[in-house]
């Protein structure tokens, strides 16, 4: 039988310039990434926000220090994909409050009194956090990064630690953190091998009894269905591409990106953590408390 679209089916221009409006989308949201990393990189967005309001071509190229020609048609980008917006009389673009929110914020809180500790268990991670963290004026009093699994990270770990006494001032000793008071998982433990291993392993290393592990994991719901949007449709694609191969290449359990509440919830559960929500979530995450 011929496989091949018969030449009398009844074809719908609605619905076949609807199907193409949806590739030219995907094609120029492609574009405009790197145009966005541009802007990003050049101070443009972070320029348009400290100008404090609406924003011509010529004005943004002057405070920016670049090209007037170039601005133009990076403005009318970001315009026509709704980044920016734009004011055809005056002939000014605004960057509103809550775009530059996702743009432009760069500061939140910093925790002085709190001590880090990240584990990977790739040593070429942890070299280029370690420069980072010097690059950023944190020494490891603050912040220290080790190679580690998440299935044997060390349930204590030393740190210097400057201190004065009356015999020797800025003495230096060893702290050694017993147990973490706090333990993440950044949307890494859909990824892994053993996902339940790692939780378990963090229940062994949590201070007792008020530990508390935080798990973000990307915002999915439990049903396929529920799915099929176009967050799922990228999440879907990561998971494709990097996540259950990830996991598979270790013959682990492959949860994917998608992996849900219900499924992240068992998993925690089975290791004996006896409290489990959903604490607050995002567009994107979905971030989750365990505690003993």
């Amino acid at each position: 039988m011929d496989s091949s679209v018969s030449s009398s089916a009844t074809v719908s221009n609605e619905k076949l310039h609807h199907f193409m409006g949806k590739i030219l989308s995907n094609f120029g949201g492609a574009a405009s990434t790197v145009l966005a990393y541009i802007g990003d990189k050049l101070g443009l967005y972070v320029a348009m926000y400290d100008f404090g309001k609406p924003i011509t071509a010529k004005e943004l190229a002057n405070i920016t220090g670049t090209s007037e020609r170039y601005i133009k048609v990076w403005l009318a980008n970001q315009a026509a994909g709704g980044y920016l917006t734009y004011d055809p009389a005056s002939q000014r673009y605004t960057l509103p409050i809550e775009h530059a929110q996702a743009l432009v914020n760069e500061n939140s809180p910093a925790y002085p009194d709190s001590k880090f500790y990240g584990f990977d268990n790739h040593s070429g991670s942890i070299e280029y956090a370690r420069n980072k963290a010097k690059e950023e004026g944190l020494g490891e009093d603050r912040i220290k990064f080790e190679v580690g699994s998440s299935l044997n990270f060390p349930s204590s770990i030393e740190a210097n630690s400057n201190i004065s006494n009356d015999t020797n001032n800025n003495k230096s000793q060893k702290e050694v953190a017993e147990g973490y008071d706090l333990i993440t998982f950044f949307d890494c433990l859909h990824d892994m091998e053993d996902p339940q291993g790692a939780v378990a392993h963090a229940l062994e290393t949590l201070k007792k009894p008020d530990g508390i592990v935080m798990i973000i994991e990307p915002f999915a719901n439990d049903k396929l269905e529920d799915n099929l949007n176009p967050l799922g449709r990228m999440f879907y694609a990561a998971s494709t591409m990097l996540c259950v191969p990830a996991s598979l290449s270790h013959n682990g359990l492959a949860l994917g990106a998608q992996a849900g509440e219900a499924a992240i919830s068992l998993v925690v559960k089975n290791c004996g953590f006896k409290h489990f929500r959903r604490a607050i979530q995002t567009p994107f995450n979905i971030i989750y408390e365990a505690k003993p």
